[in-house]
């Protein structure tokens, strides 16, 4: 196991979070494992946070009412099969309001093979990445299966990675 840790810069990220110091209390939903990374850097900002690891519970109960200014699906969305997209899709999009962000990693090709990595926010235009393990993530999505998955969302930028891995800023339509 491997836990060495690397620091990627990200245009997704600078973009995703460059209005989060205009907004009163933002809140967070992240559906990676919780990092502390990413807890001490929106604490900063006085976000209120939500975990909802999509690794360990593939459909996670949301707080009812509760609307997101920025969701992290990282990659873990290339963790569900094609049904388990769909029922986020429909559990969350109650949560969605008109100026929702959201970022996340998708394959490149329906045949792109993606290993399994952790992700958490080191500052305004950093991510810090790991891999605990050699697991490959078991259903790759592309960027056009996830925006067709989440109709609420638009793409609104993408930036192709190594690895084969794209990277995705959503909006809310």
């Amino acid at each position: 196991m491997d836990d060495s840790r690397a620091l990627e810069s990200s245009r997704i990220i600078q973009e995703l979070l460059e209005p989060i110091e205009s907004d009163q209390r933002p809140k967070v939903l992240d559906f990676g494992p919780a990092a502390s990374a990413t807890v001490s850097f929106f604490a900063a900002y006085q976000c209120s946070l939500t975990f909802a690891d999509l690794y360990d519970v593939p459909e996670p109960a949301l707080p009812p009412n509760s609307q997101y200014d920025l969701i992290l699906f990282w990659d873990a969305l290339n963790n569900l099969d094609g049904e388990a997209l769909s029922a986020l899709s429909g559990k969350l999009g109650p949560h969605i309001h008109e100026n929702t962000r959201g970022h996340a990693f998708a394959a490149y090709g329906s045949n792109t093979r993606l290993p399994r990595r952790s992700y958490a926010i080191a500052d305004k235009e950093h991510l810090l990445i790991w891999q605990d393990d050699e697991a490959l993530l078991p259903y790759p999505h592309t960027q056009a299966e996830i925006t067709s998955a989440f109709p609420y969302f638009e793409l609104s930028r993408r930036t192709l990675l190594a690895g084969e891995r794209v990277e995705l800023l959503l909006r809310a339509r």
